[in-house]
């Protein structure tokens, strides 16, 4: 499970944190559960999902109506319900069903404008941004990929052992790139030339980071490798000497790459 959050929003005290995901992903949700109402004054959960991937999507029709929707899936579906936990929901619609990615440039564009937007206008300061990885598909490593070639660069944090683009992103890390090729064709169900297409990406990030690692700040590192064992250490992540200049940051967003 996805517990992180909770760490993060103690050392942060004085923030308010908006949350960007699919809407559809029980990990933030769980994280929201049980939230004393003081604590969820502060959190804006909003999911982006491409309309074509939500279960029981014509019960969302509608025009200044309050819509009823079932949150309980079709097991035998391969589509999603949206998680009840998130406060909004914007939905990209290309015409495609059952795909994921049409949803990644309205994010995408959301996120830069958030980001743009003054904290503290004496000081100039935009508002910081972290990206999470939690399991994820081809498409979360496109969107990490996206990030740390950014300017200013995303901190990227990789949630080791919740499996798929999170683990090889990890693994990329570690390994030579024979390995990483292997265990990309044994997570994704690819052809040969999608799977050296990610390959490549792969690679990129890798060399992007390299490449930026002397840059002071919040583009110095952008890939947090976490523990197993329970919490991601995000408040470790913004209090670190390697993120100086975030303890003093006031709003943060956190983007959740799931699904």
């Amino acid at each position: 499970s996805w517990v992180g959050w909770f760490q993060f929003s103690k050392c942060r005290r004085k923030n308010y944190v908006l949350i960007i995901c699919l809407g559809v992903s029980r990990h933030v949700g769980d994280a929201l559960k049980g939230r004393a109402s003081p604590h969820l004054r502060k959190i804006c959960a909003v999911g982006i999902p491409p309309w074509g991937i939500i279960e029981n999507q014509r019960d969302l029709i509608g025009k200044d109506v309050v819509c009823l929707y079932q949150t309980l899936g079709n097991p035998l579906s391969k589509l999603s319900t949206l998680n009840s936990m998130h406060s909004h929901f914007l939905m990209a619609d290309d015409g495609t069903v059952g795909k994921y990615g049409n949803e990644m440039m309205l994010r995408r564009n959301l996120e830069k404008y958030i980001s743009l937007q003054k904290i503290h206008t004496r000081m100039g300061q935009g508002v910081p941004i972290v990206g999470l990885v939690v399991e994820g598909g081809p498409n979360v490593v496109l969107m990490v990929w996206e990030y740390v070639r950014a300017s200013p660069a995303v901190p990227v944090v990789v949630y080791e052992g919740t499996g798929r683009a999170a683990d090889i992103l990890a693994f990329t890390h570690k390994h030579t790139g024979d390995e990483v090729l292997v265990m990309i064709q044994n997570t994704f169900s690819l052809e040969q030339k999608q799977s050296s297409h990610l390959f490549h990406i792969l690679m990129e990030c890798m060399e992007h980071r390299e490449s930026v690692s002397e840059v002071h700040a919040l583009s110095l590192e952008h890939l947090f490798p976490c523990h197993e064992q329970g919490h991601l250490p995000l408040d470790q992540v913004a209090q670190s000497p390697i993120h100086p200049g975030l303890e003093d940051f006031q709003g943060w967003g956190i983007h959740n790459f799931s699904g």
